[in-house]
């Protein structure tokens, strides 16, 4: 039932998958002009996939993220390969657009060696 009223929902909102296609497509823009989009998965879902490699790092990245305010998964080994280690990214409606390139400088900046210390 609870599906049913789901697309009942979106059939009376068009306006949100299209809101929710365009924060993708400006976190898309935002990652290519930060040069990171070669270590994002490709897609345009609002579920978005960094892989970092290596489970301290990608720790240490999230927690980087999430003291800033960013409620930023780390995907760990072994639930993926060692090696595959990665952050699962989000994306809403209701992310502000400012909120949207401020995670991608976030990223940015964290992703440069020497800003990540490890999260144990």
């Amino acid at each position: 039932m609870s599906v049913r009223e789901s697309f009942r929902f979106l059939a009376r909102h068009p306006e949100l998958p299209v809101a929710l296609h365009r924060k993708v497509a400006l976190f898309r823009q935002e990652v290519t002009e930060q040069g990171l989009a070669h270590s994002f998965i490709p897609s345009l879902s609002p579920i978005q996939v960094l892989r970092i490699g290596g489970n301290a790092r990608t720790k240490g990245v999230a927690a980087h993220l999430q003291a800033a305010g960013y409620d930023v998964r780390p995907i760990l080994s072994p639930t993926v390969r060692e090696g595959e280690e990665r952050l699962r990214i989000c994306l809403h409606t209701y992310s502000p657009d400012e909120a949207i390139a401020a995670l991608v400088r976030l990223l940015a900046a964290a992703l440069q060696p020497r800003n990540v210390q490890p999260a144990f």
